[in-house]
Order: C-alpha cells, then structure tokens, then sequence
C-alpha cells in the first residue's frame, strides 16, 4: 500500500471533524507537498490546506486534539 493510500482514511476523518465545526463553510481540504508528490519519507509532515467561505476570525479558532 502506497503512502497516500495510507493516508486517505485519516484525511477523511480529518474533513468530517471540520465538517461538523465549520458546516457548509468548509469548501475543501487541498493536500500538497511531498504527500502529494508520492515522494514523502518517514520524517515528512502533511501539508493541508482548508478552504472556507466566508470571512474568517482569529478569535473562532477551534482547538484540534
């Protein structure tokens, strides 16, 4: 199994938790850097973008655990 592979179930879940948070503001989560590539190694991190709509405040953080 490739390393994407692996790490779509955890995207997933990722996209639902947001999804429950921010509703029909959430557009999309966009994957990029060396997961995306196929090139990432152990030590890599993952790079995601969340696309919302809507203006957006520091101050509506959500803590992620």
């Amino acid at each position: 199994m490739d390393q994407l592979q692996t790490l779509m179930p955890i995207l997933q879940e990722f996209r639902q938790e947001l999804a429950k948070f921010y509703g029909k503001r959430l557009v999309k989560l966009i994957l990029f850097g060396s997961q995306a590539r196929g090139n990432a190694n152990e030590d890599s991190d993952i790079d995601i973008m969340v696309v919302l709509k809507g203006p957006i405040s520091l101050r509506s953080g959500h803590p992620i655990t």
